[in-house]
């Protein structure tokens, strides 16, 4: 029995791999890849050098790619016919029903790696450019998580407008499930690693409201946990650290500044909390709170407070 190491060269990596496939590893044997493991004339890392500007492109533009590209989207992202694009690179080039990708995935890696941060982000800012019910939509999310972008960037994934892109699509609502759900897993994910963390969760009879701790709050759906709304409430270096609901209001308390009123609606600021004397609470007063009735609780490194604020949005 034999394996053969696909696994950019590291027999570390293919080693890894026997037990998990059920090989026994005493009787496997590792073949490496040859240097140039595809048979067509030609690197095309070079004849990304060498070719006329826009099958230069085209190469970029499917080694950024993270899925096959339909004729009229090379059309688009270019502003070329595909034919005059493909002179000189065909045999590196697969057309199957209409789309097209590299031949081998190691060619596609190797013109990958050539490309410059200039030229990686053009092509792929020409393939989340295109019309949104094609390839932004089935790849977005895998650009987004290519670049590490922050929790909030994923919002636009859990939207009606994303699912109506994908109903549009023979996928129809399984892709904006398997979306969803890696958003999801985002989100745990933020949670774990405190950059995103839940500061605070408030119910207003209808939706859950979370406000995270770099200063946003969200509206999340009680049946899948999607975000409905999201509001970017404050400047980027305010932490939060609770959330209450009152009707029209959405009370938030900072770790360092003072607690604040927000509108549900479109999260204006409706106004800031003080006491009669007109002062913030202090930091030592702040904490998780919640409304019981018309009265404020918030637990703190003091205790429980109870107060019976007056209302902002009348």
């Amino acid at each position: 029995m034999k394996v053969l190491a696909t696994v950019e060269g590291d027999d570390a990596a293919a080693h890894a791999w026997i037990p998990r496939l059920g090989f026994d590893p005493t009787r496997t044997r590792i073949h490496p890849l040859p240097a140039r493991p595809w048979p067509a004339p030609g690197d095309p890392a070079e004849l990304l050098g060498a070719a006329d500007a826009v099958p230069a492109r085209l190469l970029g533009l499917l080694a950024c790619a993270c899925g096959r590209l339909r004729e009229d989207e090379i059309t688009t992202a270019l502003g070329a016919p595909i034919e005059g694009a493909l002179a000189g690179i065909e045999p590196h080039v697969a057309v199957v029903e209409g789309t097209f990708a590299f031949r081998w995935n190691a060619a596609r890696r190797e013109v990958e790696e050539r490309l410059d941060g200039g030229a990686r982000e053009t092509s792929t800012r020409r393939l989340l450019s295109l019309p949104p019910d094609g390839y932004p939509c089935a790849y977005a999310r895998a650009h987004m998580e290519q670049a590490a972008a922050p929790f909030q960037a994923f919002a636009a994934l859990v939207t009606e407008e994303h699912l109506a892109h994908w109903m549009a699509r023979p996928e129809g609502y399984l892709g904006f499930v398997a979306d969803l759900e890696r958003v999801r897993r985002r989100a745990v994910e933020a949670l774990a690693s405190g950059h995103e963390a839940a500061a605070g969760l408030a119910f207003d009879g209808l939706h859950l409201w979370m406000s995270g701790s770099i200063g946003d709050v969200f509206r999340l759906s009680m049946q899948n946990g999607g975000i409905q709304q999201h509001f970017p409430i404050a400047q980027s270096d305010v932490r939060n650290q609770g959330i209450a609901h009152r009707a029209g209001e959405r009370w938030v308390a900072g770790t360092f500044e003072q607690m604040v009123v927000y509108s549900p609606v479109d999260g204006a600021l409706l106004g800031a909390v003080t006491t009669p004397e007109g002062a913030h609470i202090s930091p030592e007063d702040l904490g998780q709170l919640c409304f019981v009735g018309d009265e404020l609780v918030v637990l703190s490194q003091r205790g429980l407070t109870y107060y019976r604020p007056e209302r902002v949005a009348d």
